[in-house]
């Protein structure tokens, strides 16, 4: 039997893209293949409590993240879990001394192609992740556009990197059946009366807020039916800045709140000059609304044939997008129905099941 170490420290921090993409997969790996590998499930955290997968063993390694070198230089993590075959690195580095016997995940290079000077972290991955993901034995990306990067910027071979595209929680985003008494409850708790346009996982960088906020007052000198909600803890300047009451900022969203703020919106808008994968048009997508998307990176392989495309680079592009579904000029209810049919070939048991055939390819 296999036995396969998981880094799921990602997992400690449930609001993160990666954090829930890592806990998802490996609740799909427990409960698709639980009787096929013996998982040991690592997590690094010296404050965090330890998480508790059923099916795997846990194992906490309580020590910060400034012992990383350490822990790598002594071999920390196989000392203290003998007879690992397989270590899966979930988020691009794991420190282990034995690097020959991991693999990788990468969800993107964003910290080597849009490095966000306010994050230390992408410093520190230009330096650490190219030599991990130089010397281990596979690596596992979420789209053909990042294996392109990885082939383009840091010269992996093609044959090293197996494309595994990320799932939905069906159980969390699906389309909601009764959307007047979901409208009503949502006027109730955000105060939104109007019909609105949505936009996630926002940030005055790579994903492109400002320019939605720009489009977005342009579009109000035409009194559109559509408000604009952010789910997004804005820094205070931005509030001040856009502060109009057509302009909702949302956070701390449960999931549920969430899948009902996608199905009541007229679309989600998702302007981002660069991403990996881009789970937020899925997850819309599988709740029966329409997206725009930009036109680059890895979102046309998400967004599929079904998605309104803009280029992040031009604010007349996204300007007509928000008019012609304010007016109605593109077919919503078509883009709706072939997106939802879309999304549905992006499971997470798909995920879990593409994941072990590269265990059982790359075991030692």
């Amino acid at each position: 039997m296999n036995k396969v170490m998981i880094d799921c420290t990602p997992s400690l921090f449930p609001t993160n893209g990666i954090g829930r993409v890592t806990t998802a997969l490996v609740q799909a790996l427990l409960e698709f293949t639980k009787n096929e590998h013996d998982y040991v499930l690592y997590n690094r955290s010296w404050k965090k409590k330890s998480l508790n997968f059923k099916g795997g063993k846990n194992f906490r390694l309580p020590l910060p993240k400034s012992f990383e070198g350490i822990i790598k230089k002594l071999g920390l993590i196989e000392l203290l879990q003998p007879g690992v075959n397989i270590y899966h690195a979930t988020d691009h580095y794991m420190p282990i001394k034995n690097i020959e016997k991991a693999i990788v995940t990468v969800h993107d290079l964003i910290f080597i192609k849009c490095p966000e000077k306010h994050l230390k972290i992408h410093e520190e991955m230009t330096k650490r992740v190219p030599p991990m993901l130089k010397k281990c034995r596979h690596i596992i990306t979420c789209s053909e556009y990042s294996k392109n990067d990885m082939i383009n910027y840091l010269g992996i071979p093609a044959n090293k990197i197996t494309v595994i595209p990320w799932g939905i929680n069906k159980e969390i985003f699906y389309p909601e059946n009764d959307l007047q008494a979901i409208k009503e409850e949502l006027k109730n708790k955000f105060g939104l009366s109007n019909k609105y346009f949505v936009s996630v996982s926002c940030s005055e960088g790579r994903k492109n807020t400002p320019m939605l906020l720009k489009c977005y007052t342009e579009l109000l000198e035409s009194n559109p039916e559509n408000d604009l909600v952010l789910v997004w803890n804005a820094p205070e300047s931005i509030r001040k800045q856009y502060k109009k009451s057509r302009i909702h900022f949302l956070s701390g969203i449960s999931d549920d709140d969430l899948r009902k703020l996608y199905s009541c919106a007229s679309a989600t808008v998702y302007p981002s000059h660069y991403e990996g994968f881009g789970l937020p048009v899925l997850e819309s997508m599988s709740c029966g609304t329409p997206v725009i998307c930009s036109n680059v990176s890895s979102l046309p392989e998400v967004g599929g044939d079904f998605s309104y495309y803009i280029d992040p680079a031009q604010e007349s592009s996204l300007l007509k997008a928000l008019i012609d579904i304010d007016q109605g000029s593109w077919d919503v209810k078509a883009a709706s129905q072939k997106g939802l049919k879309f999304a549905d070939q992006f499971t997470w048991e798909n995920c879990a099941k593409e994941t072990i055939k590269v265990y059982e390819e790359y075991q030692s």
